[in-house]
């Protein structure tokens, strides 16, 4: 069972992302937050061992997040969500230390249900956004 958090500033998206991932399965508890900052301080206080996280977010980003919980959880399956499909964002969330990139503008589903059903770190990048 996973142990997820959505790092996100809309709340929209966190919400279908979740109900998404709620109907794959597979998920022990999903917990939100908003930007960054929120996101390493629930790492301090919970166990997590997948993380779906936005780029552009308010008071600490995505790219500076993803390296500061990488430093800080090795193992942790870091999968950066982003409606820049754009290579240089693509390269930036991967240099910081995501597993993979996906786009906010495709259909993941495919995507969403190997890493849900994965056993251990997912790491394949075979999803990565084609730009």
């Amino acid at each position: 069972m996973k142990r997820i958090i959505i790092v996100d500033n809309e709340s929209s998206f966190r919400k279908g992302l979740r109900t998404i991932l709620e109907n794959i399965g597979n998920a022990d508890y999903i917990e939100e937050a908003s930007n960054g900052q929120e996101f390493l301080k629930m790492l301090l206080r919970k166990d997590f061992d997948l993380v779906f996280i936005d780029l552009k977010m308010p008071i600490m980003d995505g790219i500076e997040a993803t390296k500061k919980a990488r430093a800080i959880y090795p193992d942790l399956t870091i999968i950066a969500f982003s409606s820049y499909e754009n290579e240089h964002y693509r390269n930036l969330m991967l240099e910081a230390g995501a597993d993979e990139y996906l786009s906010k503008m495709n259909n993941n589903y495919d995507a969403l249900s190997d890493i849900m059903n994965s056993s251990g770190k997912f790491a394949q990048r075979k999803y990565l956004s084609h730009i």
